[in-house]
């Protein structure tokens, strides 16, 4: 699925993105000087995702997240306890068995698919 994702967001842009993950640990990276970021992450690894979310939400920069996840717990209790950029994107790949719980509904720039980014 990653070509298929680089040959989406290969379209011409005046503003260059850079895109990293699995996301191991402290953001040191050059990656952090670009205005445009995607995070993909899957199962909890999606903290340290979350947390450069939070570091850049009032800032310019416009961060991105792809999250694969099978853990519904994991899913609701961040819906619920992240407050995610309106800037960025937060697309969720939801892999497990039982129903999400969504105490509201998503901002529009929340999305949650059920099944495997294919």
């Amino acid at each position: 699925w990653t070509s298929k994702l680089i040959s989406e967001v290969s379209t011409p842009s005046h503003k260059p993105a850079f895109i990293l993950g699995p996301l191991l640990g402290p953001f040191s990276s050059p990656a952090m000087n670009f205005e445009n970021i995607i995070a993909v992450a899957s199962g909890i690894g999606v903290t340290p995702a979350v947390s450069v979310i939070k570091q850049y939400q009032h800032t310019h920069r416009r961060v991105n997240l792809v999250w694969i996840c099978r853990d519904p717990g994991l899913i609701e209790w961040f819906l619920v306890n992240t407050k995610f950029s309106s800037l960025g994107y937060t697309i969720i790949y939801y892999t497990g068995k039982r129903s999400l719980v969504l105490e509201k509904s998503l901002p529009p720039n929340i999305l949650i698919y059920e099944g495997r980014p294919n």
